[in-house]
């Protein structure tokens, strides 16, 4: 369905009640289904990540279908209880009604028929028998003989078929085979060379890690077949690979900007104090990520990448300001000279990015779950680190400042 722009929403609408209300509506209508919400790209991504189409999938591989299903089912009640569970659902693989019917060669024998007629009139009743061809010009037809197709609709009528016998007489089908009713499987999904079935569903008003992380307990609770492995995957997998790989960057980016102050530097007590005003413009991070309510993810870690690169500019500014002071001033003097020298350029910096990004932190359309946490990441780490940094900063270098002047000494 194509949604109205938010503008014309009425006053309290969401995507998380509209969902909702959509949901309880179609159960009204539609009951004993299971309804499930989501976004053509986000289904697609999630489709091409692991095969399904929902934030969260538990995959079960085993041999067995009957016991993958009883597994399945237990996952899925288990789930449905876990907060922020929304429309959970197991794969079904066994349940497609069929008919068998198996020759009873004793009977059969005693009747004068023999096993082969009885299947002919099976072959007749389903799919027709070939006893001949046709010939319109170059094209040729299969020439083919049905009996009762329309009117055999269940096991009794397929059992009131006639069979010839060797005597010349007819007899039931039920007579001479065993006719029965039966739920074979319905399909068979594979992956590494097994059987799979799939528990999947979303995640409503929470964070997905958090989420995860109760599903893997209530998970880990039941008392599952040894024989059914299990693995996770959906959205999660997703997150978890971008997670390893910020895990990654986050250690190179910052051994790069320690390189680059290394050598504009040379002087390792600098450049340990231009890195300590990070920590600043992470705890404002962090705070502005709590004081809204979002949770750590991809988007807010980028932003702290972001976030560590301008808030190491302000001691950049700072102490090669310091740096190009007379040696020979009190080293009071020095470190003041440098910050009011440095003043402006830091606080332009922080406020121009700040405020750039307010259109982003306070965004509700098309991609703001991106745009709000790393957003928010940046104009509550800068706001910290005008506030602290400009503060705590020049007490840090005037500390250095009076150890070198007493080592000169």
């Amino acid at each position: 369905m194509i949604l109205k722009p938010r503008d014309q929403w009425r006053a309290g609408a969401t995507p998380e009640s509209l969902m909702a209300e959509l949901s309880a509506k179609a159960s009204q209508r539609v009951p004993a289904t299971i309804n499930a919400f989501s976004q053509p790209i986000e289904m697609r991504v999630n489709d091409l990540v692991s095969g399904v189409k929902s934030d969260v999938a538990i995959k079960l591989i085993g041999d067995d279908l009957a016991t993958m299903s009883d597994a399945a089912e237990q996952i899925r009640r288990a789930l449905a209880k876990v907060p922020g569970a929304t429309d959970f659902k197991a794969e079904i693989a066994l349940g497609q009604p069929s008919v068998r019917v198996a020759v009873d060669r004793e009977r059969t024998g005693r009747l004068g028929a023999s096993p082969s007629d009885v299947l002919d009139v099976l072959t007749m009743s389903r799919a027709g028998l070939r006893v001949g061809e046709v010939r319109e010009g170059e094209r040729v037809f299969d020439l083919l003989l049905r009996l009762g197709t329309e009117d055999v609709k269940s096991a009794s009528d397929l059992g009131r078929l006639p069979v010839a016998t060797g005597h010349g007489t007819l007899v039931p089908m039920a007579m001479v085979a065993t006719i029965t009713e039966e739920a074979t499987v319905l399909q068979v999904s594979r992956e590494q060379m097994r059987r799979r079935l799939v528990v999947q569903g979303n995640v409503r008003g929470r964070d997905m890690v958090g989420f995860v992380r109760d599903a893997q307990a209530a998970v880990a609770s039941l008392e599952l077949p040894s024989s059914v492995e299990i693995s996770w995957g959906g959205q999660f997998q997703n997150f978890t690979r971008a997670k390893e790989r910020l895990t990654l960057l986050v250690p190179v980016a910052l051994g790069v900007i320690g390189l680059m102050l290394v050598i504009m530097f040379r002087r390792a007590a600098y450049v340990a104090m231009t890195i300590l005003s990070l920590p600043f413009a992470v705890a404002g991070g962090v705070v502005g990520l709590a004081l809204r309510g979002l949770p750590f993810s991809i988007p807010a870690g980028v932003g702290f990448i972001a976030l560590a690169g301008l808030s190491v500019c302000t001691g950049v500014v700072m102490t090669g300001n310091l740096l190009r002071q007379p040696p020979d001033k009190p080293a009071v003097e020095r470190v003041r000279d440098a910050s009011l020298a440095s003043l402006r350029a830091p606080l332009s910096t922080a406020l121009i990015a700040a405020l750039g990004f307010i259109p982003a932190a306070l965004a509700t359309g098309a991609g703001a779950e991106v745009q709000r946490p790393l957003a928010t990441v940046v104009i509550g780490g800068l706001v910290a680190s005008m506030l602290l940094s400009l503060l705590a900063l020049p007490a840090m270098l005037l500390l250095v400042a009076r150890r070198e002047d007493a080592r000169a000494r």
